[in-house]
């Protein structure tokens, strides 16, 4: 006669399997988790005032002293003029502050600095901005502009730095 395979063989090797994949699912997502939630930082670094100090009172940064940064979302996505055909600019912008409460101020005036970048970006010449000449000339005058913009709207001179983190011209 023939022999018999006891039942469930088929469904042993299947669960067994299925234990595996579902083991190892779960140890690639907590990777993954684990990875992206040191990676993720806020937009801004943003601290709330004590109830005695005054906003315009500002004690100055210590040189050395810990860095704040703003990223101005979404990248900016400008069109440029030229006499051949149509070019593009995309900028990713961060400001540099060593204030905590200057992040809340650029925070406040960030729709109009956006407003003055653009501006300043659309003024460009595409060929000048493909150099490292050209592109450090138009961050020092993004930097400029923004120091003013602000000195002016605040009376605070917070700002350190503006920085391009992303920079694509096509």
């Amino acid at each position: 006669m023939a022999e018999e395979k006891p039942a469930g063989g088929n469904k042993t090797v299947l669960f067994i399997v299925l234990g595996i994949f579902i083991g190892i699912s779960a140890g690639l997502g907590g990777a993954l988790v684990f990875m992206l939630k040191g990676n993720a930082a806020p937009q801004s670094v943003q601290a709330e005032a004590t109830v005695d100090e005054e906003p315009t009172k500002e004690k100055p940064a210590a040189v050395g002293a810990t860095p704040y940064f703003h990223k101005f979302m979404p990248p900016f996505v400008i069109n440029l003029s030229t006499s051949k055909k149509p070019r593009f600019l995309q900028v990713e912008v961060q400001v540099m502050t060593r204030s905590e409460n200057a992040v809340e101020d650029i925070v406040t005036y960030e729709p109009l600095l956006k407003n003055h970048l653009v501006t300043l970006f659309s003024k460009q010449n595409i060929d000048e901005m493909n150099s490292a000449e050209g592109k450090e000339k138009l961050r020092a005058e993004a930097t400029d502009l923004v120091k003013q913009y602000m000195l002016e709207n605040t009376g605070k001179d917070t700002i350190e730095e503006v920085l391009f983190t992303g920079f694509v011209t096509q």
